[in-house]
């Protein structure tokens, strides 16, 4: 098990609403009103297949806030310019819909391509979840669980991807800049590339995943 350590990760945040320590991101009032990220820069192409594990909850929201305790994408900019300009990103949000309507949503857009997503509205504030998030091709999913040891599944997202894109930076913060008073406080903690920790035996992570899954293992 190896988390992914953020404090060598490129942080833009004017307001300071960021905190990094180890495997751990702090946002607090993080804003939709400003651009403000934590991301790193993996090198082109690098995500292919692959199997993500992170844990995440979010404290509290404005009644229209999104918390994105992580995303994939070829660019370096918030999540709102790259929905509307079609850049491709993969992305998971905390999604407040008014007072009460709090979902995870799966999320995706392609390359000169429409939105395309999933959710589930179960969401309790101040509640740590732990998300399993696959990709094979253009099969994406993410499994939702309320432990630690991943046993209780509460629900799994699915999306047919547009196009089988290869993917650069990870965030595991993001804005939604749509020059509104919105702030969200929320936690990205012990994200892991389990594909990554298993390569081996002249597998690249892309084909050891997808033996793997041939096999059942996974």
């Amino acid at each position: 098990m190896a988390y992914e350590d953020f404090d060598g990760w490129t942080e833009l945040d004017p307001s300071g609403h960021i905190a990094k320590a180890d495997y751990v991101m702090t946002a607090t009032g993080l804003n939709r009103n400003e651009d403000a990220w934590l991301y790193y820069d993996y090198g082109a192409d690098y995500f292919e297949d692959f199997e993500h594990k992170l844990k995440a909850r979010v404290a509290s929201g404005s009644t229209w806030s999104f918390s994105f305790p992580w995303l994939l994408s070829n660019y370096v900019d918030d999540q709102l310019y790259l929905q509307t300009n079609s850049k491709s990103f993969l992305g998971v949000s905390f999604t407040q819909m008014g007072h009460i309507n709090r979902r995870i949503e799966l999320m995706e857009v392609e390359e000169g391509g429409s939105f395309n997503g999933d959710s589930w509205a179960g969401v309790a504030l101040n509640t740590y979840y732990y998300f399993t998030i696959e990709r094979i091709g253009t099969a994406f999913q993410m499994l939702i669980y309320d432990d630690s040891e991943r046993t209780n599944l509460l629900d799994t997202l699915n999306i047919t991807l547009q196009v089988d894109t290869h993917l650069r930076y990870c965030f595991v913060a993001t804005t939604r800049n749509s020059a509104e008073n919105q702030p969200s406080n929320f936690t990205s903690e012990n994200l892991e590339f389990v594909t990554a920790a298993l390569e081996g035996g002249g597998y690249t992570a892309s084909t050891y995943r997808m033996a793997l899954h041939a096999e059942g293992i996974i």
